[in-house]
């Protein structure tokens, strides 16, 4: 009896270190996004936990034969007391990208941007209460997004939304304070989105070449936000780089994952 109970309390306490894994106070941080509490003051309606970001975080821009620079835009909506996921929402975003610090700093408002798209409809993943995303493929740059829209509170209510939110530049030796956009009340964040040579340390290989050329029209036809044309990339002899890069990909994508998977089994069990 002694070794059962000692294994049933190693085991709770594995599910309740999952749990805080998966809980919304700890998303933000497991997935790189941003996330803040909305308090309605509506009776019978509990806080709600938003988290926003990109999907396959860090983001690298498109570059033709060495990234498809897909990298969503999502948000996640849960009761923040039971983390039940909120399915049901009615939200948009409006886009907006700078190409550098500099042209951000330089604007005055959100209108000022290098690029703007309005109205872009959040839709919900299938098979994934909660979860929202909108495609898109990124260029290096500054991405920010207002998300607006209602909240369907398990029929109890329509919750309003409507806040700003910028990336973060505070990696791959990039800085600046891009939040003088950004709405109350988000903790954590996403990072903008690099040239995918910034992986490359202390120099990009010989083995990869770029140039100024176009990337085929079909590709640039999905490319949402755009800051310039796309390089082409062409290998010259050994693959060996490829191979590199798929290898990172394949361990991101596979972390990524997994954390979603116990996220999404906890939310299928209820509270």
């Amino acid at each position: 009896m002694t070794d059962n109970k000692a294994y049933i309390i190693a085991l709770a306490a594995v599910l309740a270190t999952m749990g805080l894994l998966v809980s919304p106070s700890f998303i933000g941080h497991a997935f790189a996004h941003a996330h803040m509490t909305l308090t309605p003051d509506i009776e019978n309606v509990n806080p709600i936990s938003v988290v926003m970001g990109h999907t396959n975080e860090p983001t690298f821009g498109v570059k033709s034969g060495v990234h498809n620079g897909m990298h969503n835009v999502e948000v996640f909506l849960e009761d923040a007391n039971t983390a039940i996921p909120l399915s049901g929402a009615d939200l948009k975003i409006d886009k907006y990208y700078f190409r550098d610090f500099r042209s951000f700093e330089r604007a005055s408002s959100l209108d000022r941007a290098d690029q703007i798209e309005l109205n872009v409809t959040l839709g919900e993943s299938f098979g994934e209460p909660g979860h929202y995303e909108a495609e898109q493929i990124l260029q290096p740059g500054i991405y920010g997004y207002k998300l607006y829209g209602t909240i369907d509170y398990f029929g109890v209510a329509e919750v309003p939304i409507d806040t700003t939110l910028f990336c973060r530049m505070d990696s791959g030796g990039s800085s600046g304070d891009t939040s003088k956009f950004n709405g109350e009340g988000w903790g954590g964040g996403y990072g903008c989105t690099s040239d995918i040579d910034d992986l490359y340390f202390p120099n990009r290989p010989n083995l990869i070449k770029s140039t100024d050329a176009d990337a085929g029209e079909a590709e640039l036809q999905q490319v949402v936000l755009t800051g310039g044309s796309a390089g082409t990339v062409a290998a010259q002899g050994s693959t060996s780089a490829f191979q590199i890069l798929a290898v990172g990909a394949t361990a991101a994508v596979g972390g990524f994952f997994g954390l979603r998977a116990f996220r999404n089994r906890r939310g299928q069990q209820g509270p």
